[in-house]
């Protein structure tokens, strides 16, 4: 069996292992793009999810896809805020979440 990675230790380390994460995030997320207005908008085709909700919106009002998405997107955010404000949360995050019981479930 291969031994787990283990928490890097300088700060060094830390920075190297946040440099190599956020570019594979970012090239991902460079390639979702691509592929999605590359291939699936310039087909009219709806994929799942809020991709094809805006999709379907752009198709049917030729609004730019990025308009609906982002006003969903934000429209979300303030719902999921709001929810753990009356839980008596501030952060946008559940108690069990951030207390670990999450995982235990």
């Amino acid at each position: 069996m291969t031994q787990a990675l283990a928490a890097p230790v300088s700060k060094r380390a830390k920075a190297w292992y946040f440099v190599h994460d956020f570019f594979f995030i970012v090239l991902g997320v460079c390639l979702y793009v691509l592929g999605w207005a590359g291939f699936v908008l310039s087909q009219e085709i709806a994929t799942g999810g809020l991709a094809g909700v805006t999709t379907i919106i752009q198709i049917a009002t030729n609004i730019p896809a990025f308009i609906p998405y982002n006003i969903i997107n934000v429209g979300l955010r303030v719902a999921l805020l709001r929810q753990d404000t009356h839980r008596g949360h501030l952060d946008g995050y559940s108690h069990s979440y951030r207390s670990g019981s999450f995982w235990r479930s």
